[in-house]
């Protein structure tokens, strides 16, 4: 009886951290209170994501930048690492809330986010559609 209490018990203690297989296959498009798109993640398998973002290049022209990471969830945190599985993911260090879906990224002294929602078409066409506006 002790076992399976402490089991139980440490269980429940710990913090629960999964591959976040509940996303994979879905998408999130991204804005922020300059940019009504600004990016976005599709979920490609239960641990990889691609993550879009829009920038400015040296021209002042827009542009996508796509990139590979993995991620994982722990607690109410969908968190994405610096780098692809290929490369061993990284440091995971920043995160969709998955109640609220803000996308927060520590950067220098402050942290920026950006407003995330589901999205179930083809979310690489509507960030070059946005582009063209």
């Amino acid at each position: 009886m002790p076992v399976i209490f402490f089991c139980v018990l440490t269980f429940l203690l710990i913090p629960s951290s999964t591959y976040a297989s509940n996303y994979e296959h879905k998408s999130f498009l991204c804005s922020t209170q300059s940019h009504s798109v600004k990016g976005g993640f599709v979920f490609t398998n239960n641990i990889e994501v691609v993550k879009y973002n829009i920038l400015i290049s040296s021209n002042g022209k827009n542009f996508i930048k796509k990139t590979l990471h993995c991620y994982k969830t722990i607690n109410d945190r969908v968190l994405i690492s610096l780098d692809s599985l290929v490369n061993g993911c990284g440091k995971y260090h920043s995160y969709i809330n998955s109640e609220s879906l803000i996308y927060n990224v520590p950067f220098k002294d402050k942290i920026l986010y950006a407003q995330c929602k589901p999205y179930d078409s083809n979310l690489e066409s509507k960030l070059e559609q946005s582009l063209n506006k």
